[in-house]
């Protein structure tokens, strides 16, 4: 009978002992189980971010080409603004030198046409001064004869 109680008390120590074992077995597996669901949520946010990512790299690539559109579109709007205005400088120039001219002779004509009047002034009073001493000559003569 001993060794029955002894065989009994044996295989209960042995059903403790896997009762443990299946308890302490069952705590991992439920660890191992909420892990794998935590994993999973986070496999699931990190899929959700690449596809953010994705769709924000791809519309800032369409943004970006078409700023690049834009720019280059200034640009050639700006070269035919600067030849524009490089043209409206050229002849602005012409302009601005052939008014210079035009007010050189201008000048030189009114110049001209003043020396012409002084110089008919001056004949004229040298006639009247020519005419004046005549006069006097002529009456001179008269008073004298």
């Amino acid at each position: 009978m001993q060794s029955k109680a002894e065989h009994i008390n044996r295989l209960q120590e042995e059903c403790k002992t896997s009762q443990s074992k299946c308890t302490e077995l069952q705590q991992q597996h439920d660890l191992d189980v909420s892990n794998a669901r935590a994993w999973k949520k986070q496999e699931e946010r990190l899929e959700a971010t690449i596809i953010s990512m994705k769709a924000t790299y791809a519309s800032s690539t369409t943004a970006r080409a078409e700023q690049e559109t834009h720019i280059s579109s200034m640009i050639s709007q700006l070269r035919t603004l600067i030849q524009t205005a490089g043209g409206q400088c050229d002849r602005l120039q012409t302009a601005y030198s052939e008014s210079t001219k035009v007010d050189l002779v201008n000048t030189s004509m009114i110049s001209v046409e003043s020396k012409m009047e002084v110089d008919t002034r001056v004949e004229e009073r040298e006639v009247k001064v020519e005419q004046t001493r005549l006069v006097h000559l002529a009456s001179g003569q008269s008073n004298v004869s």
